[in-house]
Parts: structure tokens; C-alpha cells; sequence
């Protein structure tokens, strides 16, 4: 859910709108101070949504690696609800 809301979601929500609006923008008519004021309006906003996706990604691939690497416990066949013993030989 962290790398789908975080990761995903960020860059649907915000990035791509982002970059349809840096396309619109014409480079080989545009003046310079139009792209000067395109890339004022534009970075600032774009690095900020681009960081929290970034820090979302690393920590949804953080609680991946510590659940893989975390201990496991599994229950025995015995003690489920239920179950019954295994027969012996």
C-alpha cells in the first residue's frame, strides 16, 4: 500500500499532470524568459513530488526486505484448529 499510495499515486496524481503541462510548452519558439519562468513555476513543485516518491519507494522496499528477512513462525500442522495428529508409522 506505501509503494502503491506513495510511489504510484504520487506520480499519477502529480508528476504526469506536471510533465502534460512542461509539454505544452514550444522550446523552439519560446523566449527565454518564458522558459525561465516555465522552469521557475515547474522545478520547484516536480523535485518536491518527486522526493516524497522517492522516500515512499525506498521505505515500501525497506518493509519488503525486513519481511523477508524477518524470522518465520509457522504454526504447526498440529496446533490448527482441527487438525489431526499425523498418524504414525
Amino acid at each position: 500500500m506505501l509503494y502503491l499510495a506513495g510511489g504510484v499515486g504520487v506520480t499519477f496524481a502529480f508528476n504526469v499532470p506536471l510533465n502534460q503541462d512542461l509539454a505544452g510548452l514550444d522550446l523552439a519558439t519560446a523566449a527565454p524568459a518564458q522558459l525561465a519562468e516555465a522552469r521557475q513555476d515547474y522545478e520547484g513543485t516536480w523535485n518536491a513530488w518527486n522526493t516524497a516518491r522517492t522516500v515512499a519507494s525506498t521505505a515500501a522496499l525497506v518493509c519488503i526486505v525486513a519481511a523477508a528477512l524477518s524470522p518465520a513462525t509457522p504454526r504447526s500442522r498440529s496446533k490448527r484448529a482441527g487438525a489431526r495428529p499425523a498418524p504414525s508409522a
